[in-house]
């Protein structure tokens, strides 16, 4: 649990030096299957906490690297 809050307050210190990237992915192709995926349902907010995902969506894609955010809209595969 002391891991989460030290991550959690490093975004927390990001957002407050102006210095948090986050990620909004162009909204394109969605509700629609797609091979190797699965869209959502609803909003979602990803918070990396250490390394990096890489985000494949339909109109473009992205890495999200340690304290960054991602904000993925509803019906993107």
């Amino acid at each position: 649990m002391l891991a989460i809050a030290q991550d959690l307050e490093e975004v927390i210190a990001s957002v407050h030096a102006g210095r948090l990237k986050a990620h909004i992915p162009r909204q394109a192709g969605l509700f629609q299957r797609r091979s190797g995926s699965f869209f959502h349902t609803t909003s979602e907010l990803f918070i990396q906490t250490g390394g990096c995902t890489d985000f494949e969506c339909p109109a473009e894609n992205f890495r999200s690297r340690t304290v960054e955010i991602c904000v993925m809209p509803s019906g993107i595969p």
